[in-house]
């Protein structure tokens, strides 16, 4: 998890966020970064993951497509995580 959600939460409480199938699937949070741009919450996860979880596949749900890099494997919810987004998560997660 990058997403400032995570600021004041325990990855626990993250979970209960989300349906029930993908709770099992968040399984740690990158370091918080304050910069913006290009990047900033791609680069997090990917060194989280090189640390924790080494060849694992990731996929990110986020209202800032600017917070990564083109090609990143994102399902964007611009204003709320509604059917749409999760038919494609649900798709990208098959």
């Amino acid at each position: 998890m990058s997403s400032d959600w995570r600021l004041g939460r325990t990855i626990e409480q993250l979970r209960e966020l989300f349906f029930a199938a993908l709770r099992d699937r968040i399984i740690g949070m990158a370091a918080h970064t304050r910069c913006g741009g290009p990047g900033s919450r791609q680069r997090p996860i990917e060194a989280w993951l090189k640390e924790n979880a080494e060849g694992a596949t990731w996929i990110a749900l986020d209202d800032h497509e600017v917070h990564f890099d083109a090609g990143a494997p994102l399902v964007l919810c611009a204003a709320e995580f509604a059917e749409c987004e999760e038919q494609l998560l649900r798709a990208l997660l098959a």
